[in-house]
């Protein structure tokens, strides 16, 4: 008996249940995973004839669901799939920036080589195309806001009394200060020579001229009952220097006509009720609704800013090729 109980003791250990193999999953090396997309440009989930496939850190290659799950585990192959996501969330949305910022660049070429004038209304125009890529997103639709958000801090600001103002220094190779004068004062004759646009102060000898103007029609603003046709009035100083000239224009206030209604153009309806605001007072200087909606007033700075724009581009042409743009000497 004692020699039996010895014999299933030292056959014991052969005669015991074969391990069971270790099911511990793999560790994913997510690094790695991050390294080959950058380095290849791949995606980390695939498809290949139909089915879905995982990249596979410890093979360098791509493999099915199952065998993933199976050699990394669950709660890997949902952080593979929430990692994948996230960085074609984040490579989409860092395309999406780069594309926004040609976009503004392209917008800000066209803005210094502006020189027509044009009314912000419903229809789509130059000013439309510029103001669409300067609002943060190029989808068509203009976020007068955001937009006059941007020319506050790119274009020009508000002075001492209330006034939108900027100025530019541009140059005049090879003019004298009188050649200079001469081309100025044909512009100023030809842009300010209505009742509401003139000539105020004219002086050869010190090279200053001042004029007074009018911007009619600028811009609409046209909410659903409501109809408020922009228009703005400017003042415009230049003074003179040998090859040099400052342009310093302002806006003093807004004009604007408020109606009941959609009218069929700018000038509104024969009801409409005029007032007057100053800059600083309303958008995007002032957040004010009350005295007038922040779109109105977004609409009429940034109408306001590109007339400037184009205005200072013709005076900069007129001065230094011309009124008409024909190179004039005295060899004729």
């Amino acid at each position: 008996m004692k020699r039996l109980l010895l014999l299933i003791f030292l056959a014991g250990p052969l005669l015991s249940p074969a391990q069971e193999p270790d099911n511990t999953p793999m560790r994913y090396d997510f690094h790695a995973a991050s390294e080959y997309t950058q380095q290849s440009d791949s995606l980390l989930i695939t498809t290949h004839q139909g089915r879905r496939l995982f990249f596979d850190t410890d093979g360098n290659s791509y493999i099915p669901r199952k065998a993933f799950i199976e050699k990394y585990g669950r709660e890997n192959f949902r952080q593979l799939v929430d990692f994948e996501n996230e960085r074609i969330r984040a490579k989409r949305q860092e395309e999406e920036r780069l594309e926004l910022e040609r976009t503004k660049k392209l917008a800000i070429r066209k803005i210094e080589k502006l020189d027509i004038y044009e009314s912000l209304s419903e229809v789509r125009n130059e000013y439309y195309e510029i103001l669409d890529a300067l609002d943060g997103e190029v989808d068509g639709a203009i976020d007068y806001p955001k937009a006059a958000q941007f020319f506050r801090d790119h274009f020009a600001g508000i002075d001492a009394n209330g006034n939108i103002s900027t100025t530019t220094v541009i140059g005049c190779p090879n003019l004298s200060k009188n050649n200079i004068y001469i081309q100025a004062h044909s512009w100023f004759v030809n842009s300010f020579n209505s009742g509401k646009s003139v000539i105020q102060f004219d002086d050869k000898e010190a090279g200053t001229i001042l004029a007074k103007g009018y911007l009619r029609d600028i811009a609409l603003y046209a909410p659903f009952g409501k109809q408020y046709g922009i228009s703005a009035r400017v003042l415009f100083r230049i003074d003179i220097k040998e090859e040099r000239a400052r342009i310093i224009m302002t806006i003093q206030e807004y004009d604007i006509a408020v109606s009941n209604g959609r009218g069929s153009s700018l000038q509104g309806t024969a009801a409409a009720s005029n007032r007057t605001y100053r800059p600083d007072l309303v958008y995007p200087f002032n957040d004010n609704p009350d005295l007038l909606p922040n779109e109105a007033g977004a609409k009429a700075y940034c109408a306001s800013c590109l007339y400037l724009i184009a205005m200072k581009n013709r005076l900069d042409r007129a001065i230094n090729a011309g009124i008409i743009g024909i190179d004039m000497n005295d060899n004729w």
